[in-house]
This record gives structure tokens, C-alpha cells and sequence, in this order.
């Protein structure tokens, strides 16, 4: 899967990180922007050392590799490094924005359009929705579901319900969007190794395991 953020800061390597907690079994996130700017840098509960270019840890079940290097784009980003275990699923997590990942040439951008599940990650904000469905003007198929940092459509600000265009709107007819709850607290410190995920975050990440395979999620306040 690839959880990517349609702006910055907007919870995108948290729900990815959420994301490989919430399946059962070893699970992996690739985190592809600059060591400078990396969401996951106090992520890890135990550090494995380098990879390549890659910075390797580990938080419960889920194995977290970031760059460890300078970038300027992502066409910089380097390939993957080979796991060192047998890991069932891959959660990417280009860590720029979907607008600068799709107009560079690059491994993140071909896999974004390869048609494997995508994620798309915004805030509850007229601005955060236009850019949602701009990235979804973007992105060929139907493997592309949409996270929305904030309280449940029917709590959104009238200004955001209007915001809503008609990529966006199909999405939540079809039922593949899915809205984040906010925890201030980790708004505040970011993931880190003395901060669980918050139970409302693990649930939007299985509603989004289900999405992705087709299967619609039934826990109430998962889905939109």
C-alpha cells in the first residue's frame, strides 16, 4: 500500500505507521523523503543501524526504514534496501506531497500509479480538500482511497462541505473515505517511542486494511 499525504503535516506517516500495526503479522513502512524532514525519526522503540541508504528500526511488529540522507526531491529517493525478514505487507510513505511525488520522475511515482492500493491523506480544511481532489484528477483507477484528518463529515464546517468536489464526492458515496480523529496530544509531539497510537487512529487503519481489499469495514465511526 502507499499512504500518501496530499500536504504537509497532515498525519500521513502516523496512519501509515497505524496501518502496518493494524495487520497481523510482520508488516514494513518505507518512509522515501530527506533524513531532514522525516515524520518517523522518534518512531522507533529499537534502532537496527543502516541499510544501504536506509535507516532501519522497529516498533512492535512493524519494521520502519527512513532515508538516511539529504534529498532534494524525490527522484533522489533511493530504491528500497532488501528486508531482513520475511514481511507480508509494505506500507510506502513518500513523505513529500502527492502533487511533488507525481510530477517527478521516480520509483514513488510509478508505484503510485501502478495501481496498487493508495491512500490519500488530507486535513478536514477547505484548502486540505481542494488538494484532495486535485490528487484524485491525478491518479488513474479505482485502488485510491481518501483519509481525512478531523471529526466525521457530518461535523465538518459548512465552508468544507462546499469545498467538496466530484472526485471527492464519489469517493464518499462508495464509501472510500474514511476520516482520522485528531489526538492533540500526538498533533503536539508527533509518534513517539513513550506515545501509543490513540484507538481511534488503529481503527481508521483497519477500516483502511478492509478498503483495500474490497471489503467494506463496519465499525461504526470508521467509515465517513
Amino acid at each position: 500500500m502507499v499512504v500518501l499525504g496530499c500536504e504537509g503535516s497532515c498525519g500521513a506517516s502516523t496512519l501509515a505507521v497505524a496501518v502496518a500495526m493494524a495487520t497481523e503479522g510482520t508488516a514494513r513502512v518505507i518512509e522515501g523523503c530527506s533524513a531532514a524532514t522525516s515524520g518517523l525519526a522518534e518512531a522507533c522503540t529499537a534502532e537496527l543501524g543502516i541499510a544501504g541508504s536506509w535507516r532501519r528500526g522497529t516498533r512492535e511488529q512493524v519494521v520502519i526504514e527512513r532515508v538516511a540522507e539529504a534529498l532534494i526531491h524525490p527522484g533522489q529517493t533511493p530504491l528500497p534496501a532488501e528486508p531482513d525478514r520475511q514481511v507480508p505487507l509494505t506500507v510506502v510513505d513518500p513523505g513529500w506531497p502527492a502533487a511533488t511525488v507525481l510530477s517527478t520522475q521516480g520509483w514513488m511515482s510509478h508505484l503510485v500509479l501502478s495501481g496498487v492500493p493508495v491512500v490519500l491523506v488530507a486535513r478536514a480544511t477547505v484548502p486540505g480538500i481542494r488538494r484532495l481532489e486535485t490528487v484524485l484528477h491525478m491518479i488513474p483507477g479505482g485502488t485510491v482511497q481518501g483519509a481525512v484528518l478531523g471529526p466525521r463529515v457530518k461535523k465538518w464546517p459548512q465552508a468544507v462541505t462546499h469545498s467538496v468536489g466530484p472526485k471527492v464526492s464519489s469517493l464518499l458515496k462508495a464509501g472510500g473515505l474514511v476520516t482520522v480523529p485528531v489526538d492533540r496530544h500526538l498533533a503536539a509531539t508527533g509518534l513517539n517511542p513513550e506515545k501509543q497510537l490513540p484507538s481511534g487512529v488503529l481503527r481508521t487503519a483497519q477500516a483502511l486494511t478492509h478498503i483495500s481489499v474490497g471489503e467494506r469495514a463496519t465499525h461504526e465511526g470508521d467509515t465517513a
